[in-house]
């Protein structure tokens, strides 16, 4: 892997090691190393994480960066911060990092298999989702039916009591109107006897109107022996006490 540097005072490249230059003009300097507003040094502090890259101090005026094996993310800008007591001033170095052609046609493939990896899981996503969608129209498909029979049922079964509340409602009805024609048919034969039971006072009262003199019948006492009636040969002349007995009798 080439950096492109130039080789000046300021940067120099040999055997895959990249250094930086930065030097300064007082020993007491505050001197910090950055790339990418993030601080790699803080004086002699490493506060970067990377294993590759570490302080190279020669004398007290020298403050360099060293990158080993570079790679394409360390292409960037890289800034080294001095400040005294009199002033500040700041260096920038830009580095360019060029990878050889098997590397790009590695990085390619890469990518490529990258895309297809991408490609994939999308179809594959769309394929679940087609499928969640599938069941989840089923399912509701499904619901819906069972709604539907469950209210079908309710239906019949409200049509059944509808049904059994009418009988009981006839049958209710022809009681009350066979009690009904019970109650009539015998009302009109207490209304008869009734109605004839007065009718006769009324032809009673009339026959008296028409007959002033009605002609009284003897009272016959049912403890009185009916007398045998006797012909004119067998009547023998009554003396008077059997004449006035006979009155007696028949009166």
């Amino acid at each position: 892997m080439r950096a492109p540097w130039r080789k000046s005072r300021t940067a120099s490249e040999a055997d895959g090691v990249r250094r930086q230059r930065c030097y300064v003009d007082d020993k007491v300097s505050r001197v910090a190393w950055l790339n990418r507003s993030n601080i790699i040094f803080a004086g002699q502090d490493k506060w970067s994480l990377d294993p590759r890259v570490d302080l190279v101090t020669k004398g007290q005026l020298e403050y360099s960066l060293r990158i080993q094996k570079v790679d394409v993310y360390d292409e960037g800008t890289y800034t080294c911060s001095i400040q005294t007591k009199q002033k500040s001033k700041t260096s920038h170095i830009h580095l360019i990092v060029q990878a050889k052609d098997k590397q790009i046609a590695d990085y390619k493939k890469r990518v490529k298999q990258l895309q297809e990896q991408v490609e994939q899981q999308l179809t594959r996503q769309e394929q679940d989702e087609a499928k969640i969608l599938e069941t989840e129209k089923r399912l509701l498909q499904e619901q819906l039916t069972a709604e539907k029979s469950l209210v079908a049922q309710l239906q019949e079964h409200l049509q059944q009591l509808n049904c059994e509340m009418e009988e009981l409602k006839g049958k209710k009805e022809a009681d009350m109107r066979g009690s009904t024609m019970e109650e009539v048919t015998d009302k009109p034969e207490n209304g008869a006897e009734l109605y004839s039971s007065r009718e006769e006072k009324p032809i009673q009262a009339k026959q008296l109107e028409e007959d002033p003199h009605p002609v009284s019948l003897p009272h016959v006492s049912l403890m009185e022996k009916p007398v045998p009636a006797r012909s004119e040969a067998e009547e023998e002349p009554e003396s008077g006490s059997g004449r006035q007995w006979r009155r007696l009798l028949c009166c």
